[in-house]
């Protein structure tokens, strides 16, 4: 970078992030493009995008039976899978709930957790965009444990999907929505207890 570059990012925090540690100008990309808005998601979703029939359809048999947590993520570090499975089997082992986590992983990957109970979890694997913007339709909850995030685009898209949100309590979620609920990324006994706490209040029934 030349000290004449201009830099252009997309949330508050990441710009805070980078000026701290570079001299260059530093935009947010809404001055450049505009924000994101509804509009633009119902635009995306008409669009001929590719996605799965039978996938649907299944996910739409699973909302009727559980209630249903999404984490669309990859399987990175800081996207903090490890201390999520924490959570959720202490939720497993404590309750008669009924609930599934939907995790766009692979198996493979799934087994480089270590969890006890994989029998709530959905891993999906890698999924065309047109498949993660419809399953919103039939899951009750994002949860998103990630650690860092330059933007965190499920946020936004939960957010215009009229989801609840279950977040970090860090800068860059309060960049893009109003979660629902916040727990600290690092401690996964408080994940635990904020999905605990999600789970009993949750007034959905199955017949």
């Amino acid at each position: 970078l030349r000290n004449r570059d201009i830099i252009i990012v997309q949330t508050f925090s990441m710009r805070k992030l980078v000026k701290s540690k570079l001299k260059n100008k530093v935009l947010l990309q809404t001055e450049i493009w505009g924000d994101f808005n509804f509009k633009n998601l119902k635009s995306i979703k008409e669009k001929n995008l590719i996605y799965d029939e039978y996938l649907l359809n299944r996910i739409k048999f699973l909302f009727n039976r559980y209630i249903l947590f999404f984490y669309p993520a990859s399987f990175y570090a800081h996207k903090n899978h490890l201390n999520l499975i924490r959570a959720f089997d202490l939720i497993s082992s404590n309750t008669n709930i009924k609930f599934k986590l939907i995790l766009t992983l692979s198996n493979q990957e799934l087994n480089f957790l270590d969890s006890t109970d994989k029998s709530y979890i959905v891993a999906l694997g890698n999924l065309e965009y047109g498949n993660i913007i419809r399953i919103y339709d039939y899951i009750d909850y994002l949860v998103y444990p990630s650690i860092i995030e330059s933007y965190g685009l499920p946020l936004l898209e939960a957010s215009l999907s009229n989801k609840k949100i279950i977040a970090s309590n860090l800068d860059y979620v309060f960049d893009l929505c109003v979660p629902d609920y916040v727990f600290n990324p690092k401690d996964f006994n408080d994940i635990y207890r904020t999905i605990n706490l999600v789970m009993n209040e949750n007034k959905k029934s199955f017949l």
